[in-house]
């Protein structure tokens, strides 16, 4: 198999440009923004909202947004810890907005990411598995491969955790919960 490559994730100048801004940005945070907070000269409470801000999804709680995703592809490059990458696209989230409103799509997407929270939390675990929203309705997972874990035990895993998601978000959006989609 192929190892993991983060160019492979990075197909334009674009998507490099960005990626290296984002690097630029968790830089800065590493050297200035957390001295300031080890030395006492920012609350605790002042760090985490920051932190918070900077790498976490606004509407999918507990999930990174697109700057953390960039940051934890470059510390995969780093440390060459193997697993799978998962990208899960709805699709239809326009329509969502297009026909019933923006606040709808949004609650779609919050419904989304609570779904996949819950089928992760509940099953292999967060530190297992890597989940950020990309932008719009595409998410990234990335699972873990274990030490001393097989292809064929991890390949079950990743397919564990995709019907685990799929069943969360069955329970999350039934079938009338955007009656006009259908």
């Amino acid at each position: 198999a192929p190892e993991y490559m983060f160019d492979n994730l990075l197909r334009t100048d674009d998507e490099r440009n960005e990626a290296n801004g984002y690097a630029a940005f968790d830089d800065a945070f590493e050297k200035e923004i957390k001295p300031l907070h080890e030395s006492g000269a920012m609350s605790d409470q002042a760090f985490e909202l920051l932190r918070k801000r900077a790498y976490e999804d606004g509407m999918a709680e507990g999930i990174g947004n697109k700057a953390s995703y960039f940051s934890f592809l470059r510390n995969l490059q780093n440390t060459h810890q193997r697993g799978t990458h998962v990208m899960i696209d709805g699709n239809d989230f326009k329509s969502i907005n297009d026909l019933l409103s923006h606040a709808h799509g949004d609650q779609a997407i919050r419904m989304y990411g609570q779904a996949f929270r819950r089928a992760v939390d509940n099953g292999i675990g967060r530190e297992n598995v890597k989940m950020h929203r990309f932008g719009g309705d595409e998410f990234h997972f990335w699972v873990k491969e274990l030490p001393g874990e097989s292809p064929d035990q991890h390949n079950a895993k990743v397919a564990r955790v995709l019907r685990d998601m799929r069943s969360e978000i069955e329970k999350a959006m039934p079938p009338d919960a955007f009656p006009q989609l259908n």
